[in-house]
């Protein structure tokens, strides 16, 4: 197998491949064979004994390959008499894969013959990618404004602390011009008394 002018790689049978895994037979539930050449890729695998439930088969040459500007040519009539002999129905083409059942499997036929439609529910890859990138920006934002939202309540705090410690003094010189002056001078005294305890009352919150 070329692979590239002057270089080539190691080839091996699927049936080489899969007993090499550990495989049971009927453990392969979905196989995708995606290469132009479909016939020389099957012609390695006996149906008969690996049984995967599913099997899509790339059924088209491109037109880069055709040599021409127009929709892919099918080639599955070169392998896909293979694949219904060996007990395989089909159920689908898409435009660039066709699509079989195992027939021990063929309760999976009815969703396997039609394409994805709005009706299933799902979601492109880029539409989620978009949620994933815009989710990761939104836990930044959020990160950093926790991060600030702590260094002002830590400047706040400190700011509090400090004037806790000034709250000291300043009740007992208003105690000492309490004694001192007489009462109609105690009302502005008593004015800044109750700040002081509102100030003290909020630091301790």
């Amino acid at each position: 197998m070329t692979s590239a002018p002057g270089s080539t790689v190691p080839t091996a049978r699927l049936d080489d491949l899969f007993a090499a895994t550990g495989w049971g037979h009927g453990d392969i539930q979905f196989m995708l064979i995606d290469v132009e050449r479909a016939a020389d890729v099957l012609s390695t695998v006996d149906l008969s004994v690996w049984r995967p439930w599913v099997l899509v088969v790339e059924g088209t040459v491109s037109a880069s390959t055709a040599g021409q500007d127009l929709r892919p040519e099918s080639n599955g009539e070169t392998w896909e008499p293979a694949v219904l002999a060996a007990g395989y129905e089909f159920c689908l083409f898409d435009g660039v894969s066709r699509f079989y059942v195992a027939e021990e499997h063929s309760e999976l036929r009815p969703v396997l013959s039609y394409p994805a439609c709005v009706l299933d529910d799902f979601a492109r890859f880029q539409e989620e990618d978009l949620k994933a990138h815009h989710a990761d920006q939104l836990a930044a934002a959020n990160r950093e404004l926790l991060y600030w939202r702590s260094v002002a309540i830590r400047s706040w705090g400190g700011a509090m602390a400090g004037r806790r410690s000034e709250s000291v003094p300043l009740k007992n010189a208003i105690s000492v011009l309490k004694a001192k002056v007489p009462r109609r001078l105690k009302a502005p005294l008593r004015k800044v008394r109750n700040a002081q305890r509102a100030l003290a009352r909020r630091a301790r919150r």
